[in-house]
């Protein structure tokens, strides 16, 4: 998949510690990165205005299940855990957890809007497979 311009990275992000509030400009740590195209960013900022939270972080997580063995979760979330990565991407603030970056570190997240096809698409370059739907990953 052809994403075009990628906006931002996920590297360097900064892990949140409990009892302040999450800094998404620090240069802590050399992370692999998550890249979101323009489209996806354009896309997310939509949801969070219409959900009324448009000072909210984007969680991307993985979970085990979906047809191929673990999916992939987006989430709308007021806050961060412990241990968050967090990270601003063209003014959206993107938050992975450390067990889900060891999945997904790499991805490319876009969105698609066609007759055929609407919603966001994931290229996991840790992926060994995927269901046909594109939303489940081995």
């Amino acid at each position: 998949m052809t994403l075009g311009k990628s906006l931002n990275v996920l590297g360097n992000p900064q892990i949140h510690q409990p009892g302040q509030q999450p800094s998404v400009e620090s240069e802590q740590g050399d992370l692999r990165f998550i890249s979101v195209s323009e489209v996806a960013i354009n896309r997310i900022r939509e949801l969070m205005k219409q959900e009324g939270k448009k000072g909210g972080y984007l969680r991307v997580r993985v979970r085990a299940g979906g047809c191929a063995g673990y999916s992939y979760e987006m989430n709308i979330e007021d806050g961060v855990n412990e241990g968050d990565l967090v990270r601003t991407i063209d003014g959206v603030n993107l938050v992975v957890d450390l067990k889900s970056l060891q999945l997904i570190g790499g991805l490319e997240i876009d969105y698609k809007n066609s007759l055929k096809e609407s919603g966001f698409k994931f290229t996991n370059p840790n992926a060994k497979g995927s269901c046909g739907c594109g939303k489940s990953f081995n």
